[in-house]
């Protein structure tokens, strides 16, 4: 069986003095770590979330309007006569966002026509 050397004392040792494996002055004791809290490098900051999601909720809401728009101009989007329930008043809601949506794309189109032919010279005003 082995036995545990517990007498034994490097100190003259000129070999292990150099490599740095022993000394024969006391080890200092280490500067402490500056105190990080936690949360600062396990979750980023985050800037201008709000600016995301307003902007998010404009393009989701103006692809909405469109997509009315075109429903309202193919004619898939009717709006009821006499309304009975909930479900008739959101239909009459959302036929008549369509079409206003709808006009306004023509409205668009008409006046960017009209400037085209004045622009060409063409005696046409009205499309």
């Amino acid at each position: 069986m082995l036995n545990s050397v517990s007498g034994v004392n490097f100190q003259g040792n000129p070999i292990l003095e150099r490599e740095g494996k022993y000394s024969s002055q006391p080890q200092q004791p280490q500067a402490k770590p500056a105190d990080i809290p936690a949360d600062s490098f396990e979750k980023p900051k985050k800037k201008n979330k709000g600016l995301k999601a307003f902007l998010w909720t404009v393009g989701v809401l103006a692809a909405a309007a469109v997509g009315l728009g075109i429903a309202a101009k193919t004619g898939k989007l009717n709006s009821v006569e006499v309304p009975k329930c909930m479900v008739d008043h959101a239909k009459n809601f959302f036929a008549t966002i369509g079409n206003g949506v709808a006009k306004a794309y023509d409205d668009v189109v008409a006046w960017g026509a009209k400037q085209i032919n004045k622009f060409r010279g063409s005696g046409v005003e009205e499309v």
